[in-house]
């Protein structure tokens, strides 16, 4: 054995004990956090929907273009902690009702309640950056079904979502420079990699609102669909990711996060260590078993 092959072997084994430490202490997450009551999950304007090990989300103040309270926030935030410890969950789609998908914060709320007030502001932020650090750093696909107007934290959610769908009439934009703000909810750090630094910055320097063929065209939606069909595709691909292997999900999408900020190299060892894992695991055999009985029916 060269010491070039033994270096791998020794990274590819770390590499495999660090994924072991993860696994056991998000089991441990699991078995400790208690469910949250059901009631609980739902307010006026935040609904949760759970059907075969998919959550579905709807925002419904259809009169405010769904523009979100705090206690809306609030009520998403437990939603996703809930799917994200609900090892009965697998896919989680967030949509809204109406003529608007979302259109961010009630601005009477935050001017009626000094919310602006520099003492309130990091609290506020903190809130909105929690929620799409949940949807972000989860396990899980979380799928985007934008069905209209995606304004402010309601565009800006979006993007740390695995998989973004949007309806022929939606469109996309960022004024928080017209209204003296910047975006944040990590836009700084996704929007740039999705549609690429002069895309990224039409959208948040000139307050270009874009409509969902733009937003394909630049990589930003992935398909577009009738106004009327949006959530009923957006639950046949959740039907689609049920059907896939949780593990290889687990490792996909931790290997996409990773790889915003590691080497090539690094990735390449990362990629075998997955490969590694899955198959000490069995899941490569019951997957391909799988594979093979849906090539035959």
């Amino acid at each position: 054995m060269t010491l070039a092959t033994s270096l791998i072997t020794i990274r590819v084994t770390w590499y495999l004990l660090q994924l072991i430490m993860v696994s056991a202490l998000l089991q441990d997450e699991i078995r400790m956090n208690k469910k949250i009551n059901k009631s609980k999950l739902n307010n006026n304007y935040v609904d949760l929907e759970i059907n075969n090990g998919i959550y579905t989300v709807t925002f419904r103040r259809p009169d405010k273009m769904n523009a979100l309270r705090s206690i809306d926030f609030e009520h998403l935030i437990l939603i996703l902690k809930q799917f994200n410890t609900d090892d009965s969950a697998f896919v989680l789609i967030l949509t809204g009702t109406g003529k608007a998908f979302c259109s961010g914060e009630d601005l009477n709320e935050l001017l009626n309640d000094g919310e602006l007030l520099s003492e309130n502001v990091t609290n506020r932020v903190s809130v909105l950056q929690s929620i799409s650090d949940l949807i972000y750093q989860s396990n899980k696909p979380i799928i985007a079904a934008v069905n209209g107007a995606a304004v402010g934290f309601g565009m800006e959610v979006t993007l740390a979502c695995d998989i973004r769908i949007a309806s022929k009439s939606a469109y996309f934009w960022m004024p928080e420079a017209i209204r003296g703000l910047v975006p944040t909810n990590g836009s700084f750090y996704l929007l740039p990699r999705l549609i690429g630094g002069s895309n990224a910055s039409n959208m948040m320097l000139l307050s270009a609102k874009i409509s969902a063929n733009t937003a394909k065209n630049i990589g930003l939606i992935s398909e577009i669909y009738d106004d009327e069909n949006i959530l009923t595709e957006a639950k046949a691909l959740a039907d689609k990711l049920v059907d896939h292997s949780s593990q290889s999900i687990f490792h996909i999408k931790r290997l996409m996060r990773k790889s915003n900020s590691d080497s090539w190299k690094n990735m390449l060892v990362e990629e075998t260590a997955a490969v590694i894992s899955l198959a000490e695991s069995g899941e490569i055999g019951l997957g391909a078993e799988n594979f093979s009985k849906r090539k035959r029916s």
